[in-house]
């Protein structure tokens, strides 16, 4: 069989199994190159008829791979060999990575220069549910404007404008667990919301735009389980074993978690779904948590400074912030200062955020005005 580099190739995992809950049943496979190179515990999920896992070589040449399973069924059934030859796609360049020379800049796997032009669309798949081929057309004129890089969210379920707008697109048609947001079963997922999700996943990979994926979203009515129970933790395996294999990511614990900590007290759960996150993924993507420290500076530097925990900071590979340097003041001074005091990439993802067109001052040239001069 052969595939592509950095492409994203399901293999399926059969066995005759009887289990309540097929997605508890937990299959992982080992992958390995010829020089000896491994990618080891990729996690498989369950489509609603299948076990499958999904895998993306990073290296050309000849791969192997062995399942493991405690379902005997499902356990030491081998894919390949697989020889993966060059992509084709000169958008596709692989994950993205933070470059070791200059720890504040990102880098492609292929060694690319990565430069994020970010365009936050939160409602993307939903968008997406109701009108794919649109949607791919308004992602296909992102990329024509210079855009690369999407802010979205797996699910959020309301409060998104005015439900009146033609744009409104929530509540959505389907939800990401089984049942309805109003009467949810939080035990099993929902295939037909990720079969969705899989097409658009693969037109952003296609299109060359990394996707920060943001696990959760807390203010948007959104019914999740119950925090750290097992219903949530099969979320998050179940979300970073079908998508892992996309190298045009990067994981997001929620938009705006700085509700988390309103909410909790503190950032504990935040730090868990951070070590969640790097345990499951076997493809090793970066990680963040959007705005952890809303209305608190995050760093040493603000002088009323009582926090005991340590920053979030700390804990991710880049941070991702959103402070509206259009409406400057103490929050966008100490933006500055904290992209001084930071080892790692610093995104302010929402940059004059929801100021929107018509609250914009446009500029037209006009040539009578003459050089260098602007009319209103």
């Amino acid at each position: 069989m052969v595939v592509k580099r950095f492409s994203v190739n399901d293999f399926t995992v059969n066995g005759p199994v009887s289990h309540e809950n097929p997605f508890e049943v937990e299959v992982t496979a080992d992958f390995e190159h010829a020089s000896g190179e491994c990618i080891e515990g990729i996690k498989g999920f369950y489509d609603g008829k299948s076990w499958v896992v999904r895998f993306s070589p990073p290296l050309e040449g000849e791969w192997t791979g062995t399942t493991r399973s405690s379902e005997s069924a499902l356990d030491g059934q081998e894919f390949g060999p697989l020889e993966c030859v060059p992509s084709t796609n000169p958008d596709v360049h692989g994950r993205v990575r933070t470059d070791d020379a200059h720890p504040q800049r990102f880098r492609f796997e292929d060694g690319t220069e990565f430069k994020p032009l970010g365009f936050e669309f939160d409602w993307l798949f939903a968008y997406h549910q109701a009108q794919p081929e649109p949607c791919r057309e308004t992602l296909e004129t992102l990329v024509d404007r210079g855009f690369n890089y999407v802010l979205a969210n797996v699910y959020a379920h309301t409060g998104f404008g005015d439900s009146d707008s033609e744009h409104v697109y929530g509540p959505p048609p389907t939800y990401v667990f089984g049942g309805t947001n109003e009467e949810p079963n939080h035990e099993v997922l929902n295939p037909a919301f990720f079969d969705d999700f899989d097409d658009l996943l693969e037109t952003m990979h296609e299109l060359g735009i990394v996707v920060h994926l943001m696990m959760q979203v807390q203010n948007k009515e959104v019914n999740w389980p119950e925090r750290r129970s097992a219903d949530d933790d099969r979320y998050w395996k179940y979300v970073v074993a079908r998508y892992g294999a996309y190298p045009n990511l990067v994981w997001d614990v929620s938009k705006e978690s700085y509700n988390i900590r309103h909410e909790a007290g503190s950032h504990d759960y935040t730090r868990d779904r951070l070590a969640l996150l790097r345990r499951v993924d076997a493809y090793d993507h970066l990680v963040t948590a959007h705005d952890p420290d809303r209305g608190r500076s995050p760093r040493r530097f603000t002088p009323n400074h009582d926090r005991e925990e340590p920053p979030i900071d700390d804990l991710v590979d880049f941070v991702s912030d959103q402070i509206a340097l259009t409406r400057p003041g103490r929050y966008a001074r100490e933006a500055t200062l904290r992209v001084r005091d930071l080892e790692v990439p610093y995104l302010n993802a929402e940059n004059g955020a929801e100021v929107g067109v018509e609250n914009l001052q446009i500029f037209e040239r006009e040539e009578s005005t003459g050089p260098g001069r602007r009319s209103s």
